[in-house]
């Protein structure tokens, strides 16, 4: 019956995913350091989720406003809950990449903790890197 329960909840965080569009986690900085982060997760027909992280600033030298925008992964397979996000795509296999983008919730103060963690392997060798990208991430519409 808990297992009832909880599925029945992701189901009702992953429709409320699909009728915004997109799960964005953000946290806004810029009165105090300067620094918008945005981390997006934008839904495809295929049931699958391409992930994106914005960082916007203000130039205070130039006078502008600077924004960049990196694709983390495209197609990856999405599992949610209501504390931790975990996307993924593996193409290890044919020598490709896997990638592993977590959002985990610290607590309801703190926010989400997003991480991003790319590991190769190929006859040449393998790689293991672990990015973070952002703490104190809110879930915003």
């Amino acid at each position: 019956m808990k297992n009832l329960a909880l599925a029945c909840m992701c189901l009702a965080f992953s429709s409320q995913i699909f009728a915004q569009g997109a799960l964005k986690y953000a946290r806004d900085d810029r009165p105090v350091d300067g620094l918008e982060v945005v981390l997006e997760l934008k839904p495809l027909a295929s049931g699958r989720f391409d992930a994106t992280f914005t960082t916007t600033y203000f130039d205070r030298v130039e006078g502008e406003l600077v924004t960049t925008t990196r694709l983390l992964a495209e197609s990856l397979n999405c599992r949610f809950d209501e504390q931790m996000t975990v996307c993924e795509r593996d193409d290890r296999p044919v020598d490709g990449p896997r990638f592993i983008l977590s959002v985990v919730q610290v607590d309801q103060i703190e926010g989400y903790t997003a991480t991003f963690t790319t590991d190769t392997a190929s006859w040449l060798g393998s790689s293991h890197k672990v990015e973070n990208l952002a703490q104190g991430l809110k879930v915003i519409d």
